[in-house]
C-alpha cells in the first residue's frame, strides 16, 4: 500500500544494518503468490506489512517453516521488538 511500501523500505534497511538478509517483494503481485515466492526462496520468516500495520509501526511475522495448521504461525510484532530479536 501507499503507506506500507516506504515503511517496508525502512524496516528492510534497519534489518540489513543488523546483518540480516532481506528481500523485498514490491511487485504488487497477489499476497498468496508473494508468500509462495518467499517459501520457495527457503526463507525462514516473512514479514507482512500492510497500511494498517505500517500506521501502527508493526509487522506480521510469519513463520514459513511452521506446518502445523492448528497453531498460529503469525504474530503481530512492534518493529522495535522485531529489531531487538535480530540483535
Amino acid at each position: 500500500g501507499e503507506i506500507a511500501e516506504p515503511f517496508a523500505l525502512v524496516v528492510a534497511r534497519k534489518l540489513r544494518l543488523k546483518n540480516t538478509y532481506v528481500e523485498l517483494d514490491l511487485s504488487r503481485a497477489a499476497f498468496g503468490k508473494q508468500l509462495k515466492r518467499a517459501d520457495r526462496s527457503n526463507a525462514r520468516w516473512a514479514l507482512v506489512i500492510g497500511d494498517s500495520e505500517a500506521k501502527q509501526g508493526e509487522v506480521i511475522l510469519k513463520d514459513l517453516r511452521a506446518k502445523d495448521t492448528k497453531v498460529s504461525t503469525e504474530e503481530r510484532v512492534n518493529i522495535e521488538i522485531l529489531l531487538a530479536r535480530f540483535s
